[in-house]
């Protein structure tokens, strides 16, 4: 009969706890890696900021609150903004010819 020493069944223990060790410290580089690269991301936010006077029009501002730049930024309308009527955007007034709320076009 083949005889097992102490110390070799303690050996192959350690290797499997190193051999976890090293697996587990892979995984927890790869994932702070991951981490560190979605926590430096630019962040676009936009909104709408409401003017003082009813007659001006409202802001769009799109601002990167995030750590890196962003680059090659594109946004659109969904749905579309309404587009004024052709025969009214010809005249200079004060007020807008046409109007519709903004928030009311953000609810639709």
């Amino acid at each position: 009969m083949m005889s097992v020493d102490f110390s070799q069944i303690m050996n192959i223990i350690l290797a499997i706890f190193a051999f976890g060790t090293l697996i587990t410290a892979i995984l927890t580089f790869c994932q702070t890696k991951e981490f560190e690269k979605q926590r430096i991301r630019p962040m676009m936010q936009a909104h709408l900021r409401m003017a003082e006077d009813p007659f001006s029009c409202a802001e769009l501002v799109i601002s990167n609150p995030g750590q890196t730049i962003a680059h090659n930024v594109k946004f659109e309308f969904i749905p579309d903004l309404p587009k004024p009527p052709p025969e009214k955007t010809t005249t200079p007034t004060k007020t807008p010819a046409w109007h519709q709320n903004p928030l009311d076009i953000i609810r639709q």
